[in-house]
């Protein structure tokens, strides 16, 4: 058992007898297997608000995957108990993060084009960002509006003037960002003070911590630009800052003390609880594949008693059954589907369960559930459209303007489609391309044709027609 290497090198050596509490506790088993990791966080909140006070405060969650935490947190019941929270938050997932690193961006395609302006793609990006509102008072489909009605490729002074006088709150922002490109040095000036008056007039304890956070990121960037000569281009300054802003973290706050706990794995190490949650036990999260990188050959390693793979997924697999050994309860959550929709199996750690745990006690009993999430009630749609005047009209006038192979296909694809688009005649939302798509493309085509054949109603084009 890969849970027991060290002890059975230490029991051979020293002679020891290690003790086994895993038989000493009654204990429940519970292996849900979900959709997805929503499926999973669904089940989680579930689990957790069918739970007392009492329940709550032995209780604790593991997390093997940091990124969901915070969706997880703000999507839990009122519970009646405080919750401490381990592990912080990756800044790179933050939308303070994902701003600053756009901006940059931004500034780094603006140098050399502030004649032509701001090309439209990368404002848009910035706009769509939850912060933006909360910094000018502009909703990101606003400004998607404002830039399809006037057709902006790129957005010079003049359009943002007009911006500014739409919606004067946008103005600092404007003017410190969109004006005027920044080099390096003054980029980091304006986003140092830019991040410190977010950290000084928000009160959203979780934007309080990750603006401080940036703060610190920014003077370390900054620390190292005085220092290094090389620092000084976009390019590496792009590089840096997303190479430091991956390792770095914003903490939460909490009691460890009081309430309920949520950790990743290590963190539980030497600690009892009677309620285990893990969340994400899939085999390439518990354990993992672990890279395992060094430039000691495996052979020295082996030879000098260096730690090897395999005293890394011990340590794993002790950690694992070291927290279930006391416990009353454990909920086991994996999906069955991950973000990239390829598969993924239950971790190793439960098919071992299921194996070994009836040949090894009789006081522990495993059950398997298959959690589906809840889905929104689909509206009756057997007479969703009824026939009236007002449709017998449309698509009469249809008809007499003629009948397009592609609006048989959407008929035959969609009816509803078909409904939308040829009897009430609601259309697409026109987006701002710079390139012809495939549909103007057919109308083109569609218009050159009508106009050219309309000469020979009642008769054939010549070949030599079709050269003039």
């Amino acid at each position: 058992h890969s849970a027991g290497a060290f002890f059975t090198t230490r029991a051979k050596r020293d002679k020891l007898s290690p003790p086994s509490h895993f038989q000493e506790t009654e204990r429940s088993i519970h292996v849900h297997q979900c959709t997805t990791a929503t499926g999973e966080m669904w089940a989680l909140q579930e689990r957790l608000a069918e739970m007392t006070a009492d329940q709550l405060t032995k209780a604790v969650v593991v997390v093997m995957d940091e990124q969901p935490v915070h969706p997880f947190l703000q999507g839990l019941p009122e519970l009646p108990v405080k919750i401490n929270v381990a592990m912080g938050l990756a800044l790179r997932h933050e939308p303070l993060f994902r701003l600053m690193r756009d901006l940059l961006h931004l500034h780094a395609q603006f140098t050399g084009h502030e004649k032509r302006g701001v090309y439209h793609a990368h404002f848009t990006r910035i706009a769509s960002n939850p912060l933006f509102p909360l910094i000018t008072g502009i909703s990101g489909s606003g400004i998607q509006q404002w830039i399809r009605k006037g057709s902006l490729i790129r957005i010079t002074a003049a359009h943002f003037a007009d911006l500014i006088q739409r919606y004067p709150r946008s103005e600092a922002f404007i003017t410190h960002w969109l004006s005027s490109p920044l080099n390096p040095a003054e980029w980091l000036n304006e986003a140092r003070s830019f991040v410190l008056s977010l950290y000084e007039e928000q009160h959203d304890a979780m934007l309080h911590e990750t603006a401080l956070r940036m703060h610190q990121l920014l003077l370390q960037i900054t620390g190292y630009a005085d220092t290094y000569e090389w620092l000084s281009g976009y390019e590496d300054l792009e590089a840096v800052f997303r190479s430091l802003g991956a390792r770095e973290t914003a903490a939460y706050s909490g009691e460890p003390l009081e309430g309920l706990q949520v950790l990743s794995m290590v963190e539980t190490r030497a600690i009892d609880f009677e309620y285990v949650m893990i969340v994400g036990a899939n085999e390439d999260l518990l354990p993992g594949g672990g890279l395992y990188q060094s430039l000691v050959p495996f052979d020295l390693r082996r030879y000098h008693g260096m730690a090897l793979p395999s005293d890394r997924e011990a340590t794993y697999a002790y950690t694992f059954y070291r927290l279930i050994q006391r416990s009353r309860r454990v909920d086991l959550y994996y999906a069955g589907i991950v973000a990239d929709f390829r598969g993924s199996e239950q971790s190793r750690y439960i098919t071992q369960l299921e194996l070994e745990l009836p040949m090894r006690t009789t006081r522990s009993a495993l059950f398997k559930h298959r959690v589906v999430s809840p889905q929104g009630k689909l509206p009756d749609q057997s007479e969703a459209f009824i026939r009236s005047a007002f449709s017998d009209e449309r698509i009469k006038a249809w008809m007499e303007r003629g009948i397009s192979p592609s609006s048989i296909g959407s008929f035959l694809r969609c009816p509803k489609d078909f409904y939308y688009k040829y009897v009430l005649g609601v259309g697409e939302t026109e987006e701002l391309e710079e390139q012809i798509s495939v549909s103007v493309f057919g109308t083109v085509v569609h218009k050159v044709m009508e106009h050219f054949l309309r000469a020979f109603e009642g008769s054939y084009p010549e070949a030599d027609d079709w050269h003039e």
